[in-house]
């Protein structure tokens, strides 16, 4: 039996590494930064070799998935594993449950990264996992155990990751002498209370071991769960946004409330500032989500409607969409209108008064000087 969770780990680049580098010393450090982990073995790694001296631009900040960014670096093809060793004591620490309470079943851990489309998934396989194996804890703790032990190295990566991971599914593949029909394996779902159960089973026939079957699993799955993992990272970058159009809402509503410390002098200057910004990031984010909807539906229809691949986890990627939020960005946006008029009265009357007072400071000063 193998047993597995899924997860979306990435190395991106730290912000301050001061200088570009080449794709093949992104490898070369990816390589260099998994060996210098004392419980890490067996890495390998394989990407399109033909772009190794394309040049990677650093900048600040750098895009990190984590953020809902863009996955960056996005090297073709990258696909590379190592395994991991981690003491059921440091399990324990890591999941924050005792020691007799874990379920991972193993400490010896085998990760794969592959680099799809739309994005890289990650499985963490229990190694020798036994029947009462729960490999999504396994995510967890190999998640946990990276970014902390990578922290300590000197490198100018930085592990980054989809997380908590949204995918909840415990992975398993049994061999059968059952002849499947028209797919590779036999699927059965398995819906608890908690993580859902994902059993596949394979013929012996068609594959050399279990090792091979799993490796073709793991192909056929990865594009789904790239587009999940899009889907999530982008209803990430979407709720970040809306955070921020509803900070400068809530400083606007400060200044109508008299909430607001500032005097009158700084508020006359501020206001407008924070009404031009909001209508900017409002028709941004609007614009967005037009784009990004079109291409969701586009490559929703590519893996789920082209007939090229076998699919299992449409169900998982459904729900991710019926579960985005929808923004009231036109309500929002109505809202600040009746203030921002409310705002443009209050400083045209201002402008009257002032001009008057001035006019009359004018008028008075002639006077008397020529009266004089």
């Amino acid at each position: 039996m193998k047993a597995f969770g899924v997860g979306c780990f990435h190395f991106s680049i730290k912000d301050d590494i001061g200088h570009d580098i080449s794709v093949q010393d992104y490898i070369d450090e990816i390589i260099k930064t998994l060996k210098k982990l004392t419980t890490a073995s067996e890495v390998s790694m394989s990407f399109d070799e033909d772009i190794k001296d394309e040049k990677l631009y650093t900048s600040i900040p750098n895009p990190r998935i984590n953020n809902g960014e863009h996955c960056y670096p996005a090297i073709p093809y990258l696909n590379f594993s190592y395994k991991i060793y981690i003491p059921s004591r440091i399990q324990a620490e890591l999941s924050n449950v005792p020691e007799d309470h874990l379920d991972t079943g193993t400490e010896n851990f085998k990760v794969t990264v592959r680099h799809e489309w739309h994005g890289p998934v990650s499985y963490v396989e229990c190694v020798a996992a036994a029947k009462n194996t729960f490999p999504s804890t396994a995510v967890q703790v190999v998640r946990e155990f990276l970014a902390k032990e990578i922290r300590k190295i000197d490198t100018f990566l930085e592990f980054d990751f989809l997380g908590p991971s949204p995918f909840h599914a415990n992975f398993y593949l049994n061999e059968t002498d059952e002849k499947i029909e028209g797919t590779s394996f036999a699927f059965n779902e398995i819906r608890t209370p908690g993580y859902n159960i994902l059993q596949f089973n394979y013929n012996s026939k068609k594959f050399q071991d279990e090792d091979e079957a799993l490796g073709e699993l793991q192909e056929t799955l990865a594009d789904e769960l790239s587009f999940f993992y899009e889907l999530n990272k982008e209803a990430h970058f979407n709720l970040n946004k809306w955070m921020e159009i509803q900070e400068t809402t809530s400083a606007i509503l400060d200044y109508e409330e008299k909430k607001n410390k500032k005097n009158l002098i700084q508020r006359t200057i501020e206001k407008p500032k924070l009404f031009r910004k909001v209508f900017k990031d409002i028709g941004l984010f609007k614009g967005h989500l037009m784009l990004t909807k079109g291409q969701m539906d586009r490559n929703y229809t590519s893996v789920y409607k082209s007939g090229n691949t076998e699919t299992y986890l449409q169900a998982y990627v459904d729900q991710e969409l019926s579960e985005h939020s929808q923004y009231p960005l036109n309500e929002t946006s109505e809202l600040i209108k009746y203030f921002d008029q409310k705002n443009s009265k209050t400083i045209e009357l201002l402008t009257i008064l002032s001009a008057g007072l001035l006019g009359g400071i004018v008028g008075s000063t002639i006077t008397t000087a020529f009266g004089n």
